[in-house]
């Protein structure tokens, strides 16, 4: 039985570090990838925010973010229950000490006189009026502040996704298609490849002893960077599209503080509500 164990914890320790590798060969690929998934993907979620600003966000810029009728009457009604709550709390609590009403250990008023019994029970409607309205009410004086908050964020995303993405398309096509392709088809099959080498030494896990192993895998690394190194590199691009990522990247950002600015000073916060 010890001798079985033995041997799973050492097939498990070998797929594991198997899997380790296979995990660091997949980098350079995901690594590939990154430059010219990125910038689309970002475009696209800059549409769908587009989308959601002038859906949610452009009726409150045009509004300057107060609060809607309804919701004027809400905060309204439920101002009015809240402090009126929590007045009446503070008017409890000094009955309690000018009358000298007694606690128990579980903190509530002694229950033995009809006194404390009514002031125990005018204080438990008072919280629970206090516990009802005070989500409503904070909520409400916060929401325009909230609203001019998320305008501007779903603003300067969507003006820094579109403009960084035409920035990154230009310096894309600026390039000899063929040249730009061919280089980063070679780039990404490379990497391909070397995954691609350690799944077909995999198989031989069972079959072959570790030493045997580790000598096979180094034995189709050498063979693969041999056959690499027999085909001819192509041309490099004057931008490869990692310099044509940064480039995105950077102009995301600057577009992106220009826009908060800029939305900053075209519209005025809303005054505090509080």
């Amino acid at each position: 039985m010890a001798k079985k164990n033995k041997n799973d914890d050492s097939a498990a320790g070998c797929l594991g570090i198997i899997l380790i590798v296979i995990a660091i060969r997949l980098v350079p690929i995901a690594a590939r990838l990154v430059p010219i998934v990125i910038p689309p993907a970002s475009a696209v979620c800059a549409l769908l925010i587009f989308i959601l600003y002038r859906r949610s966000d452009r009726p409150h810029v045009l509004a300057k973010f107060e609060l809607s009728n309804q919701e004027k009457r809400t905060l309204v009604d439920s101002s009015k229950n809240y402090f009126s709550a929590s007045d009446k709390m503070k008017n409890l609590k000094q009955v309690i000490k000018d009358e000298g009403l007694k606690h128990t250990k579980s903190g509530r008023l002694d229950q033995r006189t009809t006194r404390g019994v009514e002031v125990q029970g005018a204080m438990d409607n008072a919280r629970q009026m206090i516990e009802e309205k005070r989500p409503t009410v904070e909520h409400l004086l916060g929401l325009p502040m909230e609203r001019y908050k998320e305008a501007r964020k779903h603003f300067a995303h969507y003006l820094g996704g579109f403009i960084a993405f035409v920035i990154w398309g230009c310096l894309i096509l600026s390039q000899p298609r063929t040249e730009m392709l061919d280089y980063h088809t070679y780039q990404t099959t490379e990497a391909v490849s070397r995954v691609t080498n350690v799944f077909k030494s995999r198989n031989k896990v069972d079959k072959t002893p570790d030493a045997e192993l580790n000598t096979d895998i180094k034995t189709d690394e050498n063979n693969n960077d041999r056959q690499q190194e027999e085909k001819p590199v192509p041309v490099k691009p004057d931008i490869t599209v990692w310099k044509a990522f940064f480039v995105w990247a950077i102009a995301y950002l600057m577009v992106f503080v220009i826009a908060i600015v800029y939305f900053s000073r075209k519209n005025r916060k809303p005054k505090s509500l509080a």
